[in-house]
């Protein structure tokens, strides 16, 4: 099994937290293109309206117009304004199903986003992690280095390293003595 040092589980975790905001950042956008994507099919179905509004009104003065002149003319006048209220109601019908699917659309991605939230690890508990990580790879090198002081010192008793050589390996440490 690997032994994993303190800098490399830094190293790892750290890693794990730029993933993480790579991908909340990826789904923002994702989520900014839908709501991009959704205003502008909003403006062109006001716009449809609009349009719509602007030939109804159109064919209410040919109407008037139209009731003035002929039998016959007020009749196909008649004819064409059912075709247009038929237009408009199929136009009416068309844009409700489009708002339906918009509707689904935006509640499957809310739906999304709160699945991404909740597997997310909050700041807060990434920090605590850290800290707990970070603390215990203090408390191993510590361990480490009374270790090496005592090996040290055993050496220099039993004259394998002289007195000066055991000092400054005793300084050289992580946590060195005075």
């Amino acid at each position: 099994m690997e032994k994993r040092t303190p800098k490399k589980r830094n190293s790892e975790l750290s890693e794990l937290r730029q993933e993480m905001r790579q991908g909340f950042l990826q789904s923002r956008q994702e989520t900014d293109d839908l709501r991009k994507e959704m205003r502008q099919g909003f403006l062109k179905t006001e716009e449809g309206f609009l349009h719509a509004r602007q030939e109804t009104d159109d064919l209410r003065k040919e109407m008037h117009q139209g009731f003035l002149k002929s039998g016959k003319e007020t009749e196909e006048l008649r004819t064409s304004v059912q075709d247009i209220l038929d237009a408009v109601g199929s136009f009416a019908t068309h844009v409700e199903e489009n708002f339906a699917e918009i509707r689904q659309d935006v509640a499957g991605l809310k739906s999304e986003i709160g699945g991404i939230k909740a597997s997310m690890v909050t700041k807060s508990y990434l920090d605590e992690k850290l800290g707990n990580n970070y603390g215990n790879a203090v408390a191993m090198v510590r361990k480490e280095d009374v270790k090496v002081d005592s090996l040290t010192q055993i050496l220099a008793k039993k004259k394998v390293l002289s007195k000066i050589e055991a000092k400054e390996v005793v300084h050289m440490g992580p946590f060195p003595k005075a």
